[in-house]
């Protein structure tokens, strides 16, 4: 995990603080690897269907070759007008990312949170 992602969990878990010894929300990263070229991706995610249910936000963030970095979702959805777009979902058992154009010169760490129990 680089210094910026470190510093992004920290920072997450300053604004959304703690219920008595116990934080209000759990993050999940998964570490999503190369993009795919003009197409969906899908990795397992691991949530039980308790924790899919308390899903707040999801986002991520892109390193590019250069050593930029970029977060996702980057709207709009893909398609043929807006080729360079990359979005990033879920389903119950998966995270998705789909491209319009070759993005796997890029790689993506996914953050799923969720309410805690």
């Amino acid at each position: 995990m680089s210094d910026i992602e470190k510093r992004l969990l920290d920072a997450q878990e300053i604004i959304h603080g703690w219920i008595g010894s116990k934080p209000k929300t759990e993050i999940k990263t998964i570490d999503f690897g190369a993009l795919p070229n003009a197409a969906q991706k899908s990795i397992p995610h691991g949530l039980t269907s308790a924790q899919m249910a308390r899903v707040v936000r999801i986002w991520g963030i892109v390193k590019v070759a250069s050593g930029s970095l970029n977060v996702l979702p980057m709207l709009p959805q893909p398609t043929a007008a807006y080729n360079t777009a990359i979005a990033l979902s879920l389903d119950t058992n998966n995270v998705l990312i789909t491209t319009g154009i070759d993005r796997t010169s890029m790689t993506a760490t996914v953050y799923i949170e969720y309410t805690a129990d």
